[in-house]
């Protein structure tokens, strides 16, 4: 569909700058939308993080620390980290991989299956 302008020369750049104004709204419309769209999947995924699995490492590494009578800052110093740390971890703030899931058995003197279902 052609458009033909049937009005002055400044009536015509009006609609044309009008148009273009709208058709970049509308793009930055589309990036909002998929913006929150996907803050809102992330949101979700975070939540994995508390997922039962991940309680239960936190709950078994917590356990094994009292066990073996360590405070979180000597498990810290062990580590090379701050007490901080050590707290985030076992309130379940701080996810951690299996390299430090096998420094933590290490300290504490246990198998990886112990902390895992």
């Amino acid at each position: 569909m052609e458009f033909v302008p049937t009005s002055s020369g400044a009536e015509s750049g009006l609609f044309e700058f009008l148009i273009c104004r709208l058709i970049i709204y509308s793009i930055l419309a589309y990036y909002i939308m998929e913006y929150i769209i996907l803050f809102k999947e992330v949101q979700i995924m975070s939540k994995a993080i508390y997922s039962k699995d991940h309680q239960y490492i936190v709950e078994q590494l917590r356990k094994a620390r009292k066990e073996i009578g360590l405070d979180q800052v000597a498990v810290a110093g062990l580590l090379g980290k701050t007490q901080s740390h050590v707290s985030k971890v076992e309130a379940g703030q701080r996810r951690i991989d299996i390299v430090q899931l096998k420094e933590f058995a290490k300290i504490y003197k246990k198998p990886l299956t112990f902390f895992i279902k």
